[in-house]
């Protein structure tokens, strides 16, 4: 697996990326300003945004889920 996986959008058009290789999420805003929003994660895969604004990410080298408020 290279590159991005996961993606999700926010209710602000806020797109997160789940970069598998580099073990980060980014964001990108409708503007197109980018930042990586969380480091070392392990092999982030999917992800999903809930109705109360609480990203969550699933780690695949740990089988894990973990969540982030936005």
């Amino acid at each position: 697996v290279c590159g991005p996986i996961g993606i999700a959008v926010d209710k602000k058009n806020n797109l997160y990326i789940a970069n598998y290789d580099s073990n980060e999420i980014l964001k990108i805003t409708p503007t197109g300003i980018i930042s990586v929003i969380i480091k070392n994660i392990k092999k982030p895969y999917y992800l999903y945004i809930d109705n109360f604004d609480v990203l969550y990410i699933s780690e695949q080298s740990t089988n894990t889920v973990i969540n982030m408020k936005l």
